[in-house]
């Protein structure tokens, strides 16, 4: 059944669980029975937000008593969408936003539930990651960044987290026109409401990652758009005139496509003084060999050295892409069905 935005939402309770999937047949049971347990004292709803599987992902959540909503228009896929689609549906006081491919510890969705309650100036609560992936330059970059390793006051709680429906501005969770970077979004319009955000110190998910190698995994993330996100956020903040915070976020890929101009000025420069080109191509290939130096430090490896400058390039070009995208209002209604 096709579903609009003048159908009722899903019966009201205290907490939703959104769990935001694509192709996730192999971790959807495992993820789907996680979330089960974790909201079996508690007055809760899990919704299965599918955005438009090709696989058995909708068959095998089906057969579980939860919400299965799938998305109709395939070419709107995207991170930020999954979340918001089966938040759209729902009609509680905290939702939890969770990965397909990950699970929830038993027991720390009350924990995070009963922090988020007992503290109004906090706007969303999350957990402690266990990472199962890796051997990818993603998981190296994850797990030298502390990402979702380190409790306390955090900047946004990347890889999910419970939030307070009352601190959102109108029914819109995550943005749909992110391909990703969708949690920091949140987070920032969280933070322009007066609201805080927590990482306790305690496992709330485990998180069974990508395990292809890097090539191919970067392969994928430029054709699904993945890697857009900067480019997309970038554009949202200008919409709301906020530079700095783009500059805060993305100032190393900004620098990187600054040097893009160096090689095409020198181009222009050989025409007039061919010193003047010799000099910028030097500058273009001196802060390449830089970029190169301070990755091969970080990870301690020549060849994530590599991979990262790279990556870093790759993510600049993907990022001006999802610069010049044209975005739609995020709180617009997402074309869907009710499948269970």
């Amino acid at each position: 059944m096709t579903s609009s935005p003048t159908m009722a939402r899903f019966p009201a309770c205290k907490v939703g669980v959104v769990i935001k999937c694509l192709n996730e047949e192999k971790n959807i049971a495992r993820c789907v029975e996680s979330a089960l347990s974790a909201v079996r004292r508690l007055d809760a709803v899990v919704v299965v937000a599918d955005s438009g599987s090709s696989d058995r992902t909708v068959e095998i959540a089906s057969g579980y008593p939860v919400r299965v909503v799938q998305l109709t228009e395939a070419g709107m896929k995207s991170c930020g969408l999954g979340a918001q689609l089966g938040y759209q549906f729902l009609n509680c006081e905290y939702v939890y936003i969770l990965d397909g491919d990950m699970t929830l510890f038993d027991g720390a969705l009350e924990k995070c539930l009963a922090v988020l309650a007992a503290d109004e100036s906090l706007g969303g609560v999350g957990g402690l990651v266990e990472e199962m992936g890796g051997n990818n330059y993603e998981f190296e970059r994850r797990r030298d960044t502390n990402d979702g390793t380190i409790s306390g006051i955090v900047s946004s709680l990347d890889m999910g987290g419970l939030y307070r429906v009352s601190a959102l501005e109108g029914h819109y969770l995550t943005n749909m026109n992110l391909h990703s970077y969708e949690e920091k979004e949140l987070a920032y319009r969280l933070h322009k409401n007066g609201f805080k955000l927590l990482r306790i110190d305690q496992l709330v998910v485990r998180h069974f990652g990508k395990t292809q190698d890097t090539t191919s995994l970067i392969l994928k993330r430029w054709k699904t758009k993945h890697i857009d996100g900067p480019g997309e956020l970038w554009r949202f903040l200008l919409s709301v005139a906020d530079v700095k915070t783009g500059l805060r976020l993305f100032g190393n890929l900004v620098l990187v496509i600054a040097s893009w101009v160096l090689p095409v000025a020198a181009i222009g420069a050989a025409v007039i003084d061919y010193r003047v080109s010799a000099l910028l191509l030097l500058a273009f290939f001196a802060f390449h060999a830089l970029m190169f130096a301070m990755f091969a430090v970080r990870y301690r490896s020549i060849s994530l050295g590599a991979v990262g400058l790279v990556n870093i390039n790759v993510l600049a070009a993907a990022s001006v892409r999802g610069f010049l995208r044209r975005q739609t209002p995020p709180d617009s209604w997402i074309p869907s069905r009710l499948v269970r």
